[in-house]
């Protein structure tokens, strides 16, 4: 692959768990392609600062509010002056927005889930029959693979790999006296509907606090704070751990030997460095 072609632009304009998704395909890649650098644009704070946990020093990070268009103008300046070869826009991204940021990209290769807009839109596009229903992290390595032809169909996804944090997390685990049961009752703001009820959570945490010997975390981010209030307990052996920065919760997510939780980022986030997650 020639230097000048080596530049991926990856716009992923969606949650937390999502971008957590696309990295565990975007390391396969970088497995496979060590010569690709990574120009990557994120929808949220948090989903930027993980993201930087993981890019190389090479690597190009963007934070984009779509609401503003001060940060799309901005946005496209700084892709224009990196200049990408190749942009990839993940599934169930908005096809209008994503299609567009993509052609003033001045990408030459533009890869998407569907072409709606004729000429500027995406130009490699998966065929009819291959667009069947897949996990999201293997719908990134079929498209990828429109262009990048040596990435296996079904890989392997290993433990991701954030920079700065300590490694052999599964050794520590098994290698601790005590165990620690982490708990996530939230979920996204906007979907409500997966929260499991809290009075069954607060149930299971007695349960476990009664019939092990286990240590609780309880993980509380921007999107729980609400019902805080809800999972009060004056036992020793429960801590909380409340809107912390990712490397901290990166920290406590590493000591545990299970997390249970709903359809959440931080699932994504658990079970993308092989924390048994449920």
């Amino acid at each position: 692959m020639s230097i000048k072609k080596n530049r991926l632009l990856c716009i992923q304009p969606q949650g937390f768990g999502d971008q957590v998704m696309m990295l565990h395909s975007l390391s396969v890649l970088r497995k496979h392609y060590p010569e690709v650098v990574f120009v990557i644009v994120c929808s949220s704070k948090v989903s930027y600062e993980l993201t930087s946990l993981w890019t190389a020093n090479e690597d190009s990070l963007f934070l984009l509010n779509k609401k503003k268009l001060s940060s799309i103008v901005s946005l496209l300046l700084r892709i224009w002056r990196v200049k990408p070869y190749i942009s990839y826009v993940v599934p169930y991204t908005n096809l209008f927005f994503g299609q567009l940021i993509s052609f003033l990209s001045l990408s030459k290769i533009r890869i998407g889930e569907r072409q709606t807009i004729p000429i500027i839109g995406f130009n490699r596009t998966p065929p009819q029959a291959e667009k069947d229903k897949k996990h999201k992290s293997y719908q990134h390595i079929a498209l990828l693979r429109l262009y990048f032809k040596r990435l296996p169909k079904n890989p392997e996804f290993t433990e991701l790999d954030y920079r700065g944090l300590p490694g052999s997390r599964m050794g520590r685990r098994t290698n601790r006296a005590n165990s620690f049961v982490g708990i996530h009752p939230g979920c996204d703001s906007k979907s409500l509907y997966k929260r499991w009820p809290a009075e069954k959570f607060t149930e299971l945490i007695q349960i476990i606090l009664d019939k092990t010997d286990a240590e609780v975390f309880l993980f509380f981010g921007p999107d729980e704070l609400d019902i805080m209030h809800m999972f009060k307990n004056n036992s020793s052996r429960v801590i909380e751990c409340i809107n912390q920065p990712i490397e901290g919760v990166l920290t406590a997510l590493s000591r545990l030997s299970i997390l249970l939780t709903t359809d959440s980022g931080l699932g994504h986030l658990a079970s993308s460095v092989k924390i048994p997650t449920f």
